[in-house]
């Protein structure tokens, strides 16, 4: 005679298999919720964009972000070239820490002239956001003359602050974007 408590070809219970899954269903409905925050605990998402630069050709503009602040601090970095018809020329990402950096080149092919590139970072601490301060390096480098000719330098500031937003001098705009809220 059956009944609900008969054992399956596996060895468990009918109970002890929705015990089982009662479990799953639990600890899965716990843990989702965590994991969608575990990315963006360390403050809001910085935005950075550049002006348009003329870069000519046989150069490369080379884009750095390093990490100056807190030994402890982590963010994931993205930076992009797009050109003056918005066309992507250029991607990285990584995660920026200290004794580390997330950098882009993206050099101008010779019979190119000139292009005009400008570049958006976006950085979002994964850990002690309020000790991170990040500098954003923009420079031309050209290879034949050997010259380094620095196009822009950007100091963050703690991320964990509120900050300044809107043009921050130097040709950047600058604005910190909390998820879940609308963009400014």
């Amino acid at each position: 005679m059956w009944n609900n408590d008969h054992e399956s070809s596996q060895g468990l219970t009918r109970w002890g298999l929705a015990r089982r899954w009662f479990a799953i269903c639990v600890l899965t409905g716990a843990l989702l919720p965590a994991l969608g925050t575990a990315q963006t605990s360390g403050g809001p998402t910085t935005v950075l964009k550049s002006a348009l630069h003329s870069i000519f050709e046989g150069h490369t503009l080379l884009l750095t972000v390093t990490e100056v602040g807190s030994t402890t601090s982590t963010s994931t970095v993205t930076i992009e070239f797009l050109d003056a018809k918005d066309q992507r020329l250029g991607f990285a990402s990584g995660t920026l820490k200290r004794k580390g950096h997330v950098q882009l080149p993206v050099a101008i092919p010779a019979g190119a002239g000139f292009q005009r590139l400008r570049a958006i970072v976006k950085i979002t601490p994964l850990t002690n956001g309020a000790g991170s301060e990040p500098i954003v390096g923009l420079e031309d480098l050209d290879i034949t003359s050997k010259q380094v000719t620095p196009k822009g330098l950007f100091s963050v500031g703690p991320i964990g602050d509120d900050g300044a937003e809107g043009d921050c001098g130097g040709g950047w705009q600058v604005n910190r974007l909390t998820l879940g809220q609308p963009n400014p």
